[in-house]
């Protein structure tokens, strides 16, 4: 029970950061002295071997870019050292929910806590400022925090009552403004469901074709909500903006313009990139990203950095076009994971947890700053390779 208790603690602590030249938490500072003590157990293990290669490719891609364009020093260490950090805490997740499943649930909701208690200052210095106080509080901090607690308690329920706990909450989250904490939810309660009643998705069949349509249904009756003032938050301007509010990919370009200012700067320098944390010393960036949220650019707006909203383009965008097919090999691997356990997992109560890991990786994996790659998606990689190696178990291998 006391290495449970720790083992919660150590992920809630990481949320709470100091600066040490780069940000750093309490809780990466233990997962360090652990895995330096745990390393001749873990190079011994295949999946943590597997690790190691696919992260040290990444790495070594990182260190030859910053050869030819860092930022200097500090920044550089601390783009690396984001990756270095990341491959700690998923061998420390993944390491002890081989143990129990207890660890599974301990780890969703120490990170769901840490989200509400602690903020990521990256991810909130643009946020601020693209969006309202209110709805960037919903979507910073309640709508990652009520999913990870759903994801958590899954396993002790029902699937119905599963299903309606992620599509209630998820239906909240889009009213109060959070759309996309509310939509991931949403799904992963819909296809939580499906799979559990031992269906098969494919994109061609009718099953998945419904599902869309009603999904753009769904969309609809929300924008015209917006539209009529039934529904408010802070960031209806988005909607209220937009040359067709029922186009979702509109919306979705208007929403989520970092990643598209990424892809413009990833094309920009594309065989090294641009540096770890990279500064906008001529705005370009940041005027880019003022004219696709329908503004004008002004003196002052934003931070000094690069906009750069997502881990997996800021692997090209900070260190070129190596970097970022390194980067995606480890999104490769854990999807190819996923997609395995869902042929088998079904048979057993992980099927939210699943389906929630592999829709917030995926999401949060696109449109989250790059510090993400080392305080969340770890916590979504080692849902999916839980589950990837349960659906084994349960297939009888």
């Amino acid at each position: 029970m006391l290495k449970l208790l720790l083992f919660f603690l150590v992920e809630f602590l990481f949320g709470y950061q100091f600066n040490i030249g780069g940000q750093i938490s309490v809780g990466e500072l233990y997962i360090l002295f652990w895995y330096i003590l745990k390393w001749n157990e873990l190079k011994k293990q295949s999946p943590f071997k597997e690790l190691w290669r696919l992260y040290l490719t990444l790495i070594m891609a990182q260190i030859f870019s910053e050869f030819f364009v860092s930022n200097g020093l500090i920044n550089s260490l601390r783009g690396i050292m984001v990756t270095v950090f990341s491959l700690l805490h998923v061998s420390f997740l993944i390491y002890h929910v081989n143990i129990s499943s207890r660890y599974l649930v301990a780890m969703f909701a120490a990170a769901g806590l840490s989200i509400l208690f602690f903020i990521n200052p990256e991810e909130a210095s643009i946020q601020s400022v693209l969006e309202g106080e209110n709805a960037a509080f919903v979507k910073m901090r309640i709508a990652p925090m009520l999913g990870c607690l759903a994801a958590a308690i899954s396993i002790y329920m029902s699937s119905i009552i599963n299903v309606i706990i992620f599509v209630f909450l998820g239906a909240a989250l889009v009213v109060l403004g959070a759309r996309s904490g509310g939509m991931f939810m949403i799904i992963t309660g819909v296809l939580g469901y499906l799979l559990s009643k031992g269906k098969r998705i494919r994109f061609t069949s009718p099953l998945f074709i419904i599902a869309l349509i009603l999904c753009y249904f769904m969309y609809v009756l929300y924008v015209d909500a917006v539209l009529s003032g039934t529904v408010q938050s802070g960031n209806n301007h988005q909607l209220l903006d937009l040359s067709n509010p029922y186009n979702p990919l509109e919306l979705l370009v208007r929403g989520r313009g970092e990643f598209f200012v990424g892809i413009t700067a990833f094309i920009d320098e594309f065989w090294l990139g641009h540096g770890a944390w990279a500064m906008d010393t001529t705005r370009k960036y940041w005027r880019l990203l003022a004219e696709i949220h329908g503004g004008v650019y002004y003196s002052g707006l934003g931070t000094i950095w690069m906009p750069v909203h997502s881990v997996f383009l800021g692997w090209g965008v900070y260190n070129g076009v190596l970097a970022f097919l390194a980067g995606i090999r480890i999104v490769f691997k854990y999807i190819k994971m996923g997609f395995k356990a869902f042929k088998w997992i079904n048979r057993t109560p992980y099927i939210y947890i699943l389906a929630y890991s592999i829709t917030a990786f995926l999401w949060n994996g696109l449109f989250s700053p790059p510090s993400h790659f080392r305080l969340t998606l770890p916590v979504f990689m080692a849902g999916i390779y839980f589950c990837y190696s349960r659906s084994f178990k349960s297939k009888g291998i």
